[in-house]
């Protein structure tokens, strides 16, 4: 991968972020942490652990807000650490809905991680080789090439195992479908780990030679 190939990617429909951008992030960690606190033990304890991650994301989303929120380096570092959350969530929310009907098989939730994390893996290798191949560039109206394949699959297969686990009557099967879209949604927004690749080569490029 050449330097110009890279920045190309760093780069890539770059718009800066607002301060109010870091604001209401902070203001929908705290949203999508209440849930949590009204169902039973599981979820109670999930919640508490979300609010300390709360807790030290809005220290540092105020931070870049007041010292350089339309910087490359806040949006990527705001971007990343916010999707990545709403992603997790969704995750542990799709595997709380598709548990009330028969109850927690932990199983399940420790196949789901693993296919969450084997499809961030191969996400990660379809960016490597679409920056290699310069897709990123703009000036040939680079499209931003099959980033989607990965998420996809990945949202479908967790999806599929969900259904494998879920024994529910006809009568529960909403509980399939919140928790098979929630999970779906985890993985499609596992998408922005693209934010921290883009921090990384933006703190790497001063050193490279190429």
């Amino acid at each position: 991968m050449t330097k110009e190939k890279i920045e190309n990617f760093v780069n890539f429909r770059f718009v800066p972020s607002k301060k109010r951008t870091h604001i209401t992030r902070i203001l929908l960690f705290w949203i999508f942490n209440i849930p949590f606190y009204f169902f039973d033990r599981f979820a109670f304890i999930t919640g508490v652990i979300l609010s300390v991650i709360n807790i030290f994301s809005s220290v540092l989303f105020i931070k870049l807000a007041i010292t350089k929120a339309e910087t490359k380096e806040a949006k990527f570092l705001s971007e990343g650490i916010a999707y990545t959350y709403y992603s997790v969530v969704c995750l542990i929310a799709g595997f709380i809905a598709m548990s009330i009907p028969n109850g927690y098989n932990f199983l399940l939730l420790f196949a789901l991680i693993l296919i969450y994390l084997l499809s961030a893996a191969l996400f990660l290798l379809l960016i490597y080789k679409n920056i290699k191949k310069d897709i990123y560039n703009e000036k040939n109206l680079g499209g931003g090439g099959n980033i989607f394949i990965a998420p996809a699959s990945g949202g479908l297969l967790g999806i599929s195992l969900g259904r494998i686990f879920f024994s529910g009557n006809s009568n529960q099967v909403n509980f399939y479908i919140i928790g098979a879209c929630l999970l779906f949604m985890s993985c499609i927004l596992s998408i922005c780990y693209m934010s921290f690749i883009k921090l990384y080569f933006l703190k790497n490029l001063s050193k490279r030679q190429d």
